[in-house]
């Protein structure tokens, strides 16, 4: 059985129709069914597709139910990288007298090539009028590449001396049927969210975003592009750390969003992979963000960063508001000694280059874009260090009773929502504090390493500090009860889970959050906190001195905003007594 292109005029999505013809023209334009691509999106009968008003949102019907394990990741290589592989290969020439082409040679391999070109020419072409039409020509060219990728195997696999381009061949035959999988699955996207919330968009910019596992209707393009930026309002190294640099981006319309490009290199710990990514290769990380926002919303918390997926410099990337305040969490560039540093020299010779360089990274070092070791302005090596960061007194006066007890709801707010997102990763850089009139605000961030497939990975697991948990909260909100007390998950929660995670993500979530609600549950009504500012515990205690009694393992609070500011106080109690 083969699979041709439909050649009918009417309506998305253009489906493969199984037909049974052996012709050779029909053959040119058919692809192997067991070649095709799955589709990214998969339903999963257990969740629910019906959003409640209360998760943060309009109903939105049309969101797929689940995503398959087996995302389509594979770019089709350009002619460019195909060149590359081979060592700039270049086909032989025809052979002509007086004009007239007597002997044609490489014609497989220069057939092959062109259509790849006109491929990748026609993804960067401006968006069609009929996206139809613009559908079945990409669907046509890919058909044309394979014909003649399968008509160079066929011409030269018995050939020893064209082995390594019989191998690239193979690749691409590979790669064009993820290619049509994903096609496919930009026009089932389309069919389910309308075909004009995509109006002006690059086919290109779509196939990035399905790539990466996400559905359409989480990709605002329209808004989010180049197009609308205010070039004077564009800093493209607004934040580096060892693994990315963000941008802060201005529209015309004076909203800010900040730009993190989307990657394939996984950029959590080793040590974090088994609980969280099912593909390191590819992890995941905005539909991960996406689905952890989505729970912020249906809880009703407030507490995380919104996020949506955007493009800029030709990528797709999170588009995610701008978090303004300071962190838990402060970074302090310290110069290395002549002495320490002439010691590292001494180990680099003694070791592989690669290893050298894991060592210094982990010591804090940084480096430049040609791999050498990173200098300050006095030109010598340096290391970042994390500090803390004494929050209550990082403003122009320090934090009043009632903005740290704000703080302290918020912070257990964020730990329950951790602990049903399994979000491994929320050390003290990973939020942001502001000053909001008497109260504060508090902006989670970075949910990259959220909704692993452990479904106990944070609940009760104190091995697992030195990944950042804190388990449940051991006070919480008499508002944030209530809500919970009237969450149902298939209804509430699922939905915004749907084409982000896979089921077993979803199942995983799920399970977190029956162990949450059966631990809320059990909890002391004498902990269920209406007034944060007034509340004593049955010892006489504030919200904030239980907490720290509890022990930095026990709560956010304890571990980032208590013990920064013992340890200021500490160091100023020092500076007196000296």
């Amino acid at each position: 059985m083969l699979l041709k292109v439909n050649q009918k005029e009417s309506g998305y999505p253009m489906n493969p129709t199984p037909i049974s013809n052996n012709s050779a023209i029909n053959a040119a334009r058919t692809i192997p069914q067991d070649n095709v691509a799955p589709n990214v999106h998969q339903e999963d009968p257990s969740v629910q597709n019906d959003r409640p008003q209360n998760a943060g949102g309009p109903v939105i019907a049309q969101r797929p139910r689940g995503v398959a394990q087996n995302d389509i990741s594979q770019r089709l290589m350009t002619f460019e990288t195909l060149s590359e592989k081979l060592g700039n290969y270049q086909p032989k020439e025809d052979i002509k007298i007086g004009g007239l082409t007597l002997y044609r040679r490489s014609s497989e391999f220069k057939a092959m090539s062109s259509a790849l070109q006109q491929y990748h020419v026609a993804l960067r072409n401006a968006p069609s009028d009929n996206r139809q039409e613009q559908f079945m020509s990409l669907r046509n060219q890919l058909a044309d590449i394979r014909e003649s990728a399968d008509a160079y195997i066929a011409k030269h696999e018995k050939n020893t001396s064209k082995q390594e381009n019989v191998s690239a061949m193979r690749e691409i035959v590979n790669q064009i049927a993820s290619e049509f999988g994903l096609l496919q699955s930009i026009e089932n996207d389309l069919n389910r969210v309308g075909d004009n919330t995509q109006q002006g968009v690059e086919i290109n910019d779509m196939l990035q975003a399905k790539r990466f596992g996400l559905s359409l209707a989480d990709c605002n393009f329209t808004a989010l592009n180049d197009n609308n930026i205010d070039p004077s309002g564009v800093n493209e190294e607004f934040g580096k750390g060892a693994m990315n640099t963000v941008a802060k981006l201005t529209y015309n319309d004076g909203e800010t969003r900040i730009f993190k490009a989307l990657s394939t290199v996984p950029e959590v710990e080793e040590g974090l992979a088994s609980s969280v990514h099912a593909r390191f290769e590819l992890p995941r990380f905005a539909a991960r963000n996406l689905a952890a926002s989505a729970i912020d919303q249906a809880l009703g918390l407030n507490v995380l960063c919104k996020v949506e997926v955007g493009t800029h410099n030709g990528q797709v990337g999170l588009m995610m508001e701008e978090a303004t305040g300071v962190h838990a969490m402060k970074t302090e560039k310290q110069e290395v000694d002549d002495e320490d540093w002439n010691r590292l020299l001494g180990q680099k010779a003694l070791m592989e280059a690669d290893d050298w360089k894991m060592i210094l990274e982990s010591q804090g070092f940084t480096f430049d874009e040609n791999g050498n070791v990173a200098l300050n302005e006095n030109d010598k090596p340096f290391v970042v260090k994390k500090l803390s960061n004494n929050v209550i007194d990082a403003f122009d006066a320090p934090m009043t009773n009632n903005q740290q007890a704000d703080l302290q709801r918020q912070l257990c707010d964020l730990q329950l929502l951790d602990c049903i997102a399994g979000q491994l990763d929320r050390h003290a850089g990973n939020y942001m504090v502001s000053l909001k009139d008497d109260g504060v605000k508090l902006v989670g961030i970075d949910n990259d390493a959220a909704f692993g497939h452990n479904s106990d990975a944070l609940l009760g697991a104190r091995s697992l500090r030195r990944q950042h948990s804190r388990g449940e909260p051991v006070l919480l909100d008499k508002q944030t009860f209530d809500t919970l007390s009237g969450i149902d998950f298939n209804r509430d929660i699922a939905p915004g889970l749907g084409g982000r995670l896979d089921a077993q993500q979803i199942d995983a979530t799920r399970a977190r959050f029956e162990t949450v609600l059966e631990r809320i549950g059990n909890l002391d009504p004498d902990f269920i906190v209406e007034d944060w500012a007034q509340w004593r515990s049955p010892n006489g205690e504030t919200a904030g001195a239980y907490l720290e009694a509890r022990g930095e393992d026990a709560s956010y609070w304890a571990r980032d905003i208590a013990s920064a500011r013992d340890e200021a106080n500490a160091l100023d109690e020092q500076a007196r007594s000296a």
